[in-house]
C-alpha cells in the first residue's frame, strides 16, 4: 500500500521491444487501432467534398469489421454557410455500413440538431454518406461533429473522409485536431 508503483503494462511490453510504439503494443493483442489527426486545418470555398489527406487512406480488409469514430470542429465565414462531412470509400473497398455522423446548428433564436444515419458507403460522395450542416450560430466559431460507425467489410481498400463548404464562394473549414479513430472488432 506505501510501496512504489509498479510498472504498467506497456512499460513491462517496452522492456522486451525497446524500439516500439504505443500502437505496436496495442497491435501485439491482436487489435488493430489507428488514430489519425489533422494536422493543420483544412480550408474550401466549393460545394464539391474533397479529400482531406491526414485523415484519410485508412486501410480496411476484407473479412474484417472496424468500429470508426470521428470527433472534430468546423467553422464557417459566414452564418449562413455550413459544412459537408462525408465518407467516401476507394481502392475498391466494400462494406456494410451502420452509423450515423452528428452536428448542431445553433442561432440565437433556436438550436437545431442535426443527424444523419449512415446505412451505406460507396465511392461517391451521397446522401447516405454524410451530412450538410446549413449554417453556424457565429463566424468563424468552432462547431462540434462527430460520428461512429461499425464497418463490416467484404473487400479491402480504403476508408476517406471528405470535406467542403455548404455554400460556393464561401469559406468554411475543417478544424485542425479534428481526429479519426478506427479499431479492428
Amino acid at each position: 500500500q506505501n510501496g512504489q508503483n509498479g510498472f504498467s503494462a506497456f512499460e513491462v511490453w517496452k522492456q522486451t521491444n525497446p524500439s516500439g510504439t504505443l500502437q505496436d503494443f496495442y497491435n501485439s493483442f491482436g487489435v488493430k487501432r489507428v488514430i489519425k489527426k489533422l494536422q493543420n486545418s483544412f480550408v474550401d470555398a466549393t460545394i464539391t467534398p474533397k479529400i482531406v489527406g491526414d485523415i484519410s487512406n485508412i486501410i480496411i480488409e476484407n473479412g474484417k469489421s472496424y468500429r470508426v469514430q470521428l470527433l472534430g470542429t468546423l467553422q464557417t465565414a459566414a452564418t449562413t454557410t455550413g459544412g459537408r462531412l462525408h465518407w467516401v470509400l476507394s481502392g475498391g473497398a466494400v462494406v456494410t455500413a451502420h452509423g450515423f455522423i452528428e452536428s448542431s446548428i445553433t442561432h440565437v433564436v433556436a438550436s437545431t440538431a442535426l443527424r444523419q444515419t449512415i446505412l451505406q458507403l460507396d465511392g461517391t460522395v451521397n446522401n447516405n454518406s454524410g451530412l450538410v450542416t446549413t449554417g453556424v450560430g457565429a463566424i468563424n466559431t468552432p462547431v462540434a461533429f462527430q460520428s461512429q460507425m461499425i464497418l463490416n467489410c467484404t473487400a479491402s481498400g480504403f476508408l476517406n473522409f471528405y470535406f467542403a463548404s455548404e455554400v460556393a464562394a464561401s469559406n468554411a473549414t475543417l478544424n485542425s485536431g479534428t481526429i479519426i479513430i478506427i479499431e479492428e472488432i
